[in-house]
């Protein structure tokens, strides 16, 4: 198990987003998107610093053409530095703090080749298609569904980790079947403002105005894709190789961008920004700030 980091970013406009990034030894910061945290602007080189762990505290290893600025000292590329407790770096026109998450729970669930094998299971119990098909209402449907995949993880018990929550299994692949797979709880959940599928094995959740990954994920791509097909298609939109991008509006106002290959190139991926069901109310604008 590899503890991560968390990671505060002072914008140049003021704001501030803390993002945990768990599961990493290294982390890699600078302008292009693959990095771990992206910082968009020219005074950012594509990779601009790495941070590892040392026995005492974060080394920060530039690699840039402008240099990273941590007190008053300029540190330009190929220098390292120890970053101190609670000490910032100057990146370009952001300011970060960077701290080690201390724990990151473990991944105890089941193999993506096993989740696939429950899948085609269940599609060998029950014809989701034809159902579907025949107006079945949710009600009658997915408790037949739930039923059929309590049995196939029941069959498969032994191969599944000694740790594994096998309830929670079945409400996943039910979702997944059904549903919007690992989105659906998230969507159902009042205090996620923002929904990033990076990739199908990588999601992330802004609550708060903080940014968190999540131990979720889908299947595969092909959940993934039909997950964002289920989204966009009642809203009269498509997506496939000939448009592979796509924006769009949900019923409740929330935002949708998704892409697929060949324009993601780590898999399909999507965002979802929310809005608040609950208007702010005057005294929480003047706590906040907004009014005076």
């Amino acid at each position: 198990m590899i503890p991560g980091f968390a990671v505060s970013v002072l914008t140049p406009d003021g704001s501030e987003q803390t993002i945990d990034i768990p599961d990493i030894a290294t982390l890699i910061v600078g302008r292009d998107p693959s990095c771990h945290v992206v910082l968009p602007s020219p005074a950012v080189s594509r990779i601009h610093l790495r941070v590892e762990r040392g026995s005492d505290g974060l080394r920060i290893v530039d690699q840039s053409a402008n240099g990273t600025i941590l007190g008053d000292e300029l540190v330009l590329g190929g220098a390292e530095m120890t970053l101190p407790l609670d000490g910032e770096i100057r990146v370009g026109p952001y300011v970060l703090r960077i701290t080690r998450l201390s724990t990151v729970a473990e991944d105890v669930g089941p193999t993506p080749e096993l989740r696939r094998r429950i899948h085609r299971s269940l599609l060998d119990h029950l014809d989701l298609s034809s159902l579907g098909d025949a107006d079945m209402g949710a009600d009658v449907l997915r408790p037949r569904v739930l039923r059929a995949l309590e049995q196939i993880v029941s069959q498969l018990e032994p191969e599944l980790p000694a740790t594994a929550d096998k309830e929670r299994l079945v409400l996943e692949m039910a979702d997944e079947a059904l549903g919007l797979g690992p989105l659906q709880e998230l969507l159902e959940d009042d205090t996620v403002s923002e929904i990033m599928v990076v990739d199908p094995n990588t999601i992330y959740v802004e609550r708060h105005g903080r940014i968190r990954l999540t131990p979720l994920r889908f299947t595969d791509d092909e959940s993934c894709r039909a997950a964002i097909e289920r989204i966009v298609t009642p809203l009269g939109r498509r997506i496939d190789e000939s448009t592979p991008l796509v924006d769009a509006r949900l019923e409740d106002g929330s935002r949708v961008n998704a892409i697929i290959p060949p324009l993601a190139t780590r898999g399909p991926c999507i965002t979802i920004r929310r809005f608040a069901r609950r208007p702010l109310q005057m005294d929480e604008l003047v706590a906040l700030g907004s009014l005076s």
